[in-house]
């Protein structure tokens, strides 16, 4: 008997979803909807005060961080900053933290969840600053929460690989398959 086809290898239902499966309760989704409701906040922000220069200024991953200005908070906060000018940005990242990241926090908990939310951003923030930075040869800004969400996204593949999800609320794909769509896609955007 292989592996794959033990009992507790099998997924539980092979349903389509529309986003994720079974968390634990309304426990499970407390800080994913947390974070939706701050990037939202942050945006909104943004766009009523007219605070475009604020939030690229002191929020923003900036190229100087060790060399000129020293605001070692942007590591973190660039995750919870869009571009007014595409609201496209902020939609895709939202719609996909909702729903691969209800399931990863439902098996890692609150705690672990943001712990691991918030060091994809530093690391992927830092990966992506310094290596734009290389490639174009002049100072980058940094802005959005994509590197937080590819890792949740990388973590949800890890655990549900063969789930079963709807891409354009028709066509059943492999969970595996539609990250792979995502990240090709935030890489090459």
């Amino acid at each position: 008997m292989g592996l794959d086809s033990r009992d507790y290898y099998q997924e539980p239902s092979p349903e389509h979803r529309f986003g994720g499966g079974p968390s634990s309760g309304g426990q499970g989704r407390l800080m994913v909807t947390q974070l939706v409701i701050i990037n939202a906040v942050v945006y909104l922000f943004e766009i009523l005060f007219d605070q475009a220069r604020f939030t690229e200024t002191y929020l923003a991953l900036d190229s100087g961080l060790f060399v000129t200005n020293w605001k070692l908070w942007q590591i973190i906060t660039y995750g919870f900053v869009h571009s007014r000018n595409d609201i496209f940005h902020i939609l895709g990242n939202m719609f996909c933290l909702w729903f691969f990241g209800r399931d990863v926090e439902g098996i890692y908990g609150k705690r672990a969840f943001l712990t691991f939310y918030l060091s994809t951003i530093a690391i992927a923030g830092l990966l992506g600053l310094y290596s734009q930075q290389l490639l174009a040869g002049t100072a980058v800004s940094l802005l959005g929460a994509s590197g937080g969400v590819a890792g949740v996204i990388i973590l949800y593949i890890c655990h549900f690989p063969q789930r079963t999800l709807l891409l354009y609320f028709v066509l059943p794909v492999r969970a595996w398959v539609l990250g792979l769509i995502f990240l090709v896609y935030d890489f090459v955007g």
